[in-house]
Order: C-alpha cells, then sequence, then structure tokens
C-alpha cells in the first residue's frame, strides 16, 4: 500500500507520473451507445476492475520527424460501381493519403477535377484509423503502407500505386525497401477518356503568328509617316478628269489614310478625305514593296504613285537600299488660273460670314446710349397717342424700341424691338448711323415710321459735343442761317418788335419753345426742330423754358451804314441776334450791324 500524495508525505523514489490522457472509452456500435471496458483509465494506467492491459504495438519514430511534422505522401485510387449511368458502369477516382509521424493520423483527399460533378477534396478527415473493428486498439501505421499493395480503410480499398520523393526518402532512412519507380498505372475509365478526348479538341485553336509588340512599335515609330503622292485616272468616265491624292501610311500602328488634293474651285464637293485612318484593306498589300510607279488598289480603285517626300525616301533609301526616286509627270492640260477679284462685302459670300467688328469704337462708346421720345407716324386714330422710347446704341450702332405702358389704352405695351441694327428703307441705304437720329427726323423700322419728337439732356450734350455728326446742333451754323434769313427779308427792329410780341401774350418779355416756333414760321425762317431746340438750350441760361428778348438798334451804326449805302456801297443792314448776361438771365437781341452781301 502506498503512502498517500500529501505534503511531506511524497517520496524521492516514486516515479511522478507525466500521462493524464484519457482514453475514448465512450462510442456508438450499430447505433447503440456502448461503453468499452477493455479502455484504460487517465494515463493509460489500469483500471481496479481490470486485471490486464492491452499494449499498443505501433512503432516509434525519431523524434526529428515528430518534431518537424513530418508526413508521407502516397498517391492511390480506387474504383466504385455507377449503376444509373449508361455511360460507364465502374469508376475510377484518384486519391493523395497523408500519414503524419506526429500522432499516427491518416487523412485522405481527392484532387478536384473541373466540372466533374461530384463533391471532392477531403474524404477521410485527419485521424487515427483503427484496424478492422471500430473498438480495438490497433491503428494504421508506417508498416501497413506499401507502394504496389492496397490498404483498406472504411470499406474503400485504395491502391498504392507511388509516392513523393521526399516520402521515399523517409522511408529508407526508416528501413523499409520502397521501389524508385511506381508500380503501374492507374486504370482508366471509358467515360473520363472519352471527356478527356472531346475537351482536348475544343481547346485546340488554328495557331497564329505572335503579334508584334504593339506598345514598342508605338514607341519606336511615333510621328512618323510614309506619305506617298498618287493619282486615280478618271477620265473614264464623263466629266472626269486625273485626281491626285496622298496617301499616307502610320508606321506606329500600321494604319492607312488616302486623302484627296483639290484644286481651288474645282467643282468637286468638299470631302476630301477618301478613307479615313483605318486598317489597309486585304488589297493594299505590303507597304515596304511600293515604289514610284506602283499601283495600289483600295476599294476598287487603282492608285498610281508618282512621287515620295523626303521622309519615305530617305526610310526605303536606309531601310530598303532603293535609290531611284525619278517622279513620274502627269499628262495634265495646262489651265491659265482666272484672275478673281477678293470679295470684300460678306453679304457676297456663298456662305455670309458677320462683319468685322470696330473694337476701338466699341470701348470708345462703350454704354454711350441716345435716348428719344418718338410717335407712330400712322393713319390709324388708335396709334396717335401711342408714345415710344427710342435707344440708340453708340456702341455697335444698334437701336431698340420700347413702348411705356399706358392705362386704358388697348395696347400691351412693353418691348416693341429687340436690340439689332436696322436698315433704311431705301435701297443701298445701309444701316443706320448716329447721325440719323435728331428731333424731327422719321425712322422706318420694319414697315414703322417712327417721328423722333425729343431727346434726353445727354443725347442733346453729346449731340451738341459732335456737330460734324450732327450739323442741326451747330449754334454758329444756326446763328450764320438766321443772319442769312434776316438779311433776305430786310426787317425793321420795329416789325421784329411786333412779331416777337404778337406771340407774347402776358407781355412778360419771354417767349417759350412753342411761341419761339410761331414767330419763326410767321417770319418765314427755315429752321427745323432740332435747330430751334439749339438755340433754345444756347440762351434759356436758367433752364426755365423760356427765353427773354429785346430789339433795339445802334443809332449810330444806322447812320454810318446809311451813309455808306448813299455812296453806292454794296452793304446792308442786317439784324443779327446776339446773347449777353443781365440781372443773372440770358437775353435774346436783335442788333443793326452792316454786313457785305458780296461777301
Amino acid at each position: 500500500m502506498s503512502i498517500p500524495f500529501l505534503p511531506g508525505h511524497s517520496s524521492l523514489f516514486d516515479q511522478p507520473k507525466t500521462n493524464f490522457s484519457r482514453p475514448h472509452a465512450l462510442g456508438f456500435r450499430n447505433g447503440v451507445p456502448v461503453y468499452n471496458e477493455e479502455k484504460p483509465g487517465i494515463g493509460g494506467s489500469m483500471l481496479a476492475t481490470q486485471t490486464k492491459l492491452r499494449t499498443n504495438t505501433a512503432r516509434k519514430f525519431p523524434p526529428e520527424l515528430v518534431a518537424q511534422k513530418k508526413a508521407l505522401k502516397f498517391e492511390a485510387h480506387f474504383e466504385e460501381d455507377v449503376p444509373q449511368s449508361t455511360f460507364e458502369k465502374r469508376r475510377v477516382r484518384h486519391v493523395l493519403i497523408f500519414f503524419h509521424f506526429e500522432d499516427g493520423s491518416i487523412n485522405v483527399l481527392e484532387p478536384k477535377v473541373a466540372n466533374s460533378g461530384m463533391a471532392q477534396g477531403s474524404l477521410i478527415r485527419r485521424h487515427k484509423i483503427p484496424k478492422g473493428d471500430a473498438s480495438a486498439d490497433e491503428f494504421y501505421g508506417v508498416d501497413d503502407f506499401r507502394i504496389g499493395d492496397s490498404i483498406q480503410l472504411y470499406g474503400k480499398t485504395f491502391n498504392i500505386t507511388n509516392a513523393d520523393e521526399d516520402s521515399k526518402i523517409i522511408l529508407r532512412e526508416l528501413g523499409y525497401d520502397v521501389p524508385s519507380e511506381a508500380a503501374g498505372e492507374a486504370p482508366s475509365d471509358l467515360y473520363t477518356t472519352q471527356r478527356q478526348q472531346r475537351e482536348k479538341s475544343q481547346r485546340e485553336v488554328k495557331l497564329t503568328p505572335k503579334k508584334p509588340d504593339a506598345l514598342k512599335q508605338f514607341l519606336e515609330n511615333d510621328k512618323r509617316v510614309l506619305r506617298f503622292f498618287c493619282y486615280w485616272q478618271d477620265r473614264g468616265n464623263a466629266y472626269g478628269e486625273v485626281r491626285k491624292f496622298q496617301l499616307h501610311f502610320f508606321l506606329s500602328d500600321d494604319s492607312l489614310q488616302i486623302v484627296e488634293q483639290l484644286k481651288p474651285n474645282a467643282g468637286f464637293d468638299p470631302f476630301p478625305v477618301f478613307l479615313r485612318r483605318s486598317k489597309p484593306p486585304a488589297s493594299f498589300g505590303d507597304v515596304n514593296q511600293i515604289r514610284i510607279g506602283s499601283a495600289v488598289e483600295v476599294h476598287a480603285r487603282t492608285f498610281i504613285v508618282y512621287d515620295l517626300d523626303e521622309f519615305t525616301k530617305d526610310y526605303f533609301r536606309k531601310n530598303h537600299g532603293v535609290t531611284d526616286f525619278t517622279p513620274v509627270k502627269l499628262d495634265e492640260p495646262q489651265e491659265a488660273a482666272p484672275v478673281v477679284a477678293p470679295i470684300t462685302d460678306p453679304a457676297l459670300f456663298l456662305i455670309p460670314k458677320p462683319a468685322k467688328k470696330n473694337f476701338q469704337k466699341l470701348l470708345d462708346n462703350d454704354r454711350k446710349i441716345l435716348r428719344f421720345a418718338a410717335g407712330l407716324v400712322s393713319d390709324k386714330p388708335e396709334d396717335r397717342d401711342r408714345s415710344f422710347v427710342v435707344s440708340f446704341y453708340l456702341a455697335d450702332d444698334t437701336l431698340s424700341i420700347y413702348e411705356p405702358p399706358q392705362r386704358n389704352s388697348g395696347v400691351l405695351g412693353g418691348k416693341f424691338l429687340e436690340r439689332r441694327q436696322a436698315q433704311k428703307p431705301s435701297a443701298g441705304g445701309g444701316n443706320y448711323r448716329e447721325s440719323d437720329f435728331y428731333v424731327g427726323a422719321v425712322i422706318e423700322v420694319f414697315r414703322h415710321r417712327f417721328l423722333l419728337r425729343n431727346a434726353d439732356d445727354y443725347a442733346f450734350n453729346y449731340m451738341e459735343a459732335n456737330t460734324d455728326a450732327f450739323p442741326a446742333s451747330d449754334i454758329d451754323n444756326i446763328q450764320k442761317k438766321l443772319r442769312q434769313a434776316l438779311a433776305r427779308t430786310r426787317l425793321s427792329p420795329e416789325q421784329l418788335s411786333a412779331a416777337f410780341g404778337h406771340f407774347d401774350a402776358d407781355g412778360s418779355g419771354t417767349i417759350s419753345l412753342a411761341e419761339f416756333e410761331k414767330v419763326v414760321s410767321e417770319l418765314g425762317f427755315s429752321l427745323s426742330k432740332q435747330e430751334m431746340i439749339t438755340l433754345m438750350r444756347r440762351y434759356d441760361l436758367d433752364g426755365d423754358g423760356t427765353i427773354s428778348y429785346e430789339v433795339r438798334a445802334a443809332s449810330c451804326a444806322h447812320l454810318r451804314i446809311q451813309s455808306r449805302i448813299a455812296n453806292g456801297a454794296c452793304c446792308q443792314l442786317v439784324v443779327y441776334p446776339v446773347a449777353y448776361r443781365q440781372w443773372g438771365r440770358g437775353q435774346f437781341q436783335f442788333a443793326l450791324q452792316s454786313v457785305c452781301c458780296c461777301c
């Protein structure tokens, strides 16, 4: 009886226990749970109910094989019946059997075959496989695997045919006799053989020559083009002639392009590309065989090469040893080129071109607009009370017309004409210019006539500052014209004073623009509306819309002039308007002065 294993009771002579594994005593047999009484206890020790232990006669392996987890690999096959197939009766399946030195376990793998229709892979998972009865303690070991023999695992008979080279070396080191060659070949079934032949025939394709490296060809020949000058003989057709083309062969990708060299006014459609850049047709042949005088057929047209450019000549000289580059002379009729005068008017072009813009004018007159109040010249009563605003843009000589909305007028109002250039109604009159716009002018746009009745202060100031384009706003020219009119009428200061006083109803000494128009009409002076507005703007210094007048004559000058007339001098009395400041107002007076009529 041993001493209890307690502190202080342990003996140095007792062998310590190192194996604490528990054997698998519970299992199943024919689906019924059973208990194996022959299994040892923990660590392989005998139980109290056992009188004898079965010893494991498995061979011990070198520790280096166990530590490196080495395994033996065997090639094998097994056969199985196929009762429900009309194509095959038996099927041969190839497997790989692995034996592991670490724990003596075995696993069986079946390599996967494409489109086999079977669940392939691991047939037997890795574990110790017992011999015969599953409850026995004897397991398959290395001694049971022999090349050329068969082994039965779970009812399947595996025929071992070969092993890999590493497995053969390990077996020889362990002292086993291993053949150097495989023990025969695995039998083949009819279905697998026919299927392999069918798949092989489907995979077989016609071998084509290896394509050149496209990237290398592009990098070496980029922007290198062979240019051939050729012609096509079209004289067999009606109105046909010799037509010239250029044949371009791109060395970077072996593509072809053909363009036509059209003459000016040739009469052909403007489509010079005969063949866009693409792969050459089969009838084109080898470009390296083309020489001057050769015929090249492309899409049923025969092109004759009559010359090459310098790069193409150098290419054939260096790569093909060609030295003769004599061009072929073409039999073309020499026609004198007609002398055609250049077209300057954009309206005469076949395809109209927009007129060139004056950018300097655009910069100088940007945002400068002349605005006029206008009315519609029409015989219709409903159009007489309509008012419009005509805007002329000095930057590009365009105009727009806007009609302000009026209540109860029956007209919607709004934009009447979009901003655009407008042509004069007269033939050859051209577009409207800035000089055509002034108070009293009539402009016609799309058969609508507009009378310009008034303008804003900016328009009047602009016209008075640019008298070359607006002569009716030149105050000096207007005064000169008025002096000449007074000279022709020979009116006395009393008559002038009476005329002004007749229209000055209140006797205030001032007259308005409307009253001034009546005075001018009564005296028979030919002044336009724009000229009268210019006079009013010149002498209306306080801006109240009226001007004051005074008619007087210088007596000394009168006597002097009378004496000169008596002596037969060619001078006469002229009454002219002058202006001066008095009491802060602009006075409009008439004075007498002698003016030579011959000058």
